[in-house]
Parts: structure tokens; C-alpha cells; sequence
């Protein structure tokens, strides 16, 4: 999944990985999740990686969270859970987690 950047409230954990919410203008999707292209979708990071291909806005000598801006690229990288067509659907709520997350400077 792919698209814009509208928020974030991420903090990066004492092993590197960060955890936090992500929200995101989806404009391409892979099929799993067609559904949310096209919307304003948020999504939840528990001890994801984060890489930050951004430029060091605010000149403090190193590029982190707070060199994202609204509008810049993002990338997420993640599974959907779902069952197999002939078991039953009743019940089941899919899953969505959230291995990676990229960010882009806006062109």
C-alpha cells in the first residue's frame, strides 16, 4: 500500500523498532487490500521497522520523525489475514499488521 502522508504519531522503542499510528491518503493498493485505495486510512504499528529517506528539515544534524511532513510518500509494508474461500466467513474479522513502514520526501 501506498500514498501520502496526512499524520503520524510514532515513537521509536528501545530496540529500534517503532510503535504508533500512521495515517495515510491511500492511492495504490495490491489486491489483498483494494478496499482502502482511495481512502483516508490509519493504521496501527506495533514494533515495526520505519525507514526515513527525507531530508533533515529542521537542520538539527540528523533526520528522524520530526522531518516528516504532510504530503510526503509513504509505503507500508504488512499481511492481511483471511481464511480460505470454503471455510466459513462468519465471525471473521481480518487482520492487518504492519512489518515496515517507508517514507519518501514529496516530490
Amino acid at each position: 500500500m501506498s500514498g501520502t502522508l496526512v499524520s503520524q504519531t510514532l515513537s521509536q522503542n528501545a530496540n529500534g523498532t517503532y510503535s504508533g499510528t500512521v495515517t495515510v491518503d491511500v492511492t495504490h493498493t495490491n489486491r489483498h487490500a483494494a478496499s482502502d485505495e482511495g481512502m483516508t486510512k490509519t493504521y496501527t504499528l506495533t514494533d515495526a521497522r520505519v525507514k526515513l529517506r527525507v531530508a533533515d528539515i529542521d537542520h538539527d544534524g540528523s533526520v528522524g520523525l520530526d522531518d516528516l511532513v504532510a504530503g510526503d510518500r509513504v509505503t507500508v509494508i504488512g499481511t492481511i489475514t483471511t481464511l480460505p474461500k470454503k471455510c466459513n466467513q462468519s465471525g471473521f474479522t481480518a487482520q492487518t499488521t504492519i512489518h515496515k513502514v517507508i517514507f519518501h520526501a514529496h516530490r
